[in-house]
């Protein structure tokens, strides 16, 4: 059973002794765990910017996602087979039609829109909003249905990171009817079928778990590698169990579960430690602070100086996935050297005078306050991903 887990997970095989099929898998989830978009993955593969992807590019690419993880090559004959599956037309290299189509980024594309429907679900138990009233609110020029502007409100309120195409899925998920808008009647029928009572008691769970974490001066990756036992970079149920049961003696066996079950993103049974880490992130981390009774407002980001837009910019194209071959998330979990899941301002300005280290303390406080528009002298993964992502 476990190297069937292994096989499903990310960066835990070379290919040897599995299917095409099987390796497709793999390099999907690696992908998908990393939150990217279609076009950032596949421009992390099409390394000299040419639209296409060649073999030699992917392997590349392929041998060293498999290097992050096991530190060995795949042999090439294993991810020629794959390659070709790729390349559909059959002329030698492969294009974002084809990447898009072999990977089903659709798939991608629908979980994420759940989740964002989820958490705007389990935001309105927590505000003690229903769905007419969360309409309404949106329903500015009152026409009885949403434009993509108005619903944009609710959904950067919730998650300002999102990319266009993510939050375009999303108004798809919502107009069933393909009309261009979003009535009443799709709004409440679409909030109103997700279960969001227990979606927010577990995310209180989660919650619980991650002050225990802090508590005992745990960052994610530390929390992570203190329960994998074995060392094989993943959790089994089993460990799992152990670990709740040991640190969080009050979570029943039955909550255990239930949350290994969230965490567990591509449901082979075992938690990556891109899992572990991207829940947290996306279902605590990213979240606002929610009052009840009051709707969190989006809040644009703050106007910058050329100056600072040029360097701000600069940075971010750095981080790119195109660039760094990274997810932002995976970024910031790196530039975090203290593992507190923030940047403080030394991280930050060791982040940026990397790139520009003539700047003096003044700039940097300046560059630092335009990211951290909270205000909390600390930048957030939403923050950090909402600036560079």
């Amino acid at each position: 059973r476990r190297g069937e887990g292994r096989a499903m997970g990310v960066g835990a095989s070379s290919f040897e002794g599995m299917s095409v099929d099987q390796g497709i898998h793999v390099i999907s989830e690696h992908l998908h765990e990393r939150n990217m978009t279609a076009q950032d993955a596949f421009s992390c593969l099409d390394r000299d910017h040419n639209g296409w992807v060649s073999w030699e590019e992917f392997l590349q690419c392929v041998n060293w996602c498999i290097a992050a993880v096991q530190g060995n090559p795949a042999h090439p004959n294993s991810v020629y087979a794959i390659f070709l599956r790729f390349d559909s037309d059959k002329n030698g290299f492969m294009s974002m039609q084809e990447f898009a189509d072999a990977i089903n980024w659709d798939r991608h594309i629908e979980r994420m829109s759940t989740q964002v429907l989820e958490r705007i679900a389990s935001s309105l138990v927590r505000t003690g909003h229903t769905p007419q009233q969360l309409f309404d609110r949106l329903d500015a020029d009152r026409s009885g249905s949403l434009s993509r502007l108005e619903l944009e409100k609710v959904i950067l309120s919730l998650q300002p990171d999102l990319t266009p195409t993510e939050r375009e899925a999303i108004y798809s998920k919502l107009d069933v009817d393909k009309s261009g808008v979003i009535d009443l009647h799709e709004f409440n029928r679409m909030l109103s079928a997700i279960n969001a009572a227990p979606l927010v008691a577990l995310e209180d769970k989660v919650a619980a778990l991650k002050r225990t974490f802090t508590e005992n001066g745990y960052g994610y990756y530390e929390s992570f590698q203190a329960f994998d036992q074995n060392g094989d970079g993943f959790l089994s149920r089993e460990e799992w169990r152990a670990a709740m049961a040991s640190i969080l003696p009050t979570l029943s066996a039955m909550d255990a579960d239930a949350v290994f079950q969230r965490f567990d993103a591509n449901g082979d049974g075992f938690l990556s430690l891109q899992e572990f880490t991207g829940f947290f992130q996306d279902s605590i981390d990213r979240r606002p602070q929610l009052q009840t009774g009051v709707w969190p407002t989006y809040v644009p980001p703050p106007v910058e100086a050329d100056w600072e837009k040029e360097i701000l910019d600069l940075v971010k194209d750095c981080l790119s996935i195109g660039r760094s071959g990274l997810g932002i998330t995976e970024v910031f979990r790196r530039l975090d050297v203290d593992h507190d899941n923030t940047m403080t301002s030394y991280e930050f300005n060791r982040m940026i005078t990397t790139y520009r280290p003539e700047l003096g303390q003044e700039h940097l406080d300046s560059l630092f306050r335009k990211v951290n528009i909270s205000g909390s002298g600390e930048i957030s993964m939403s923050e950090f991903v909402r600036r560079f992502g």
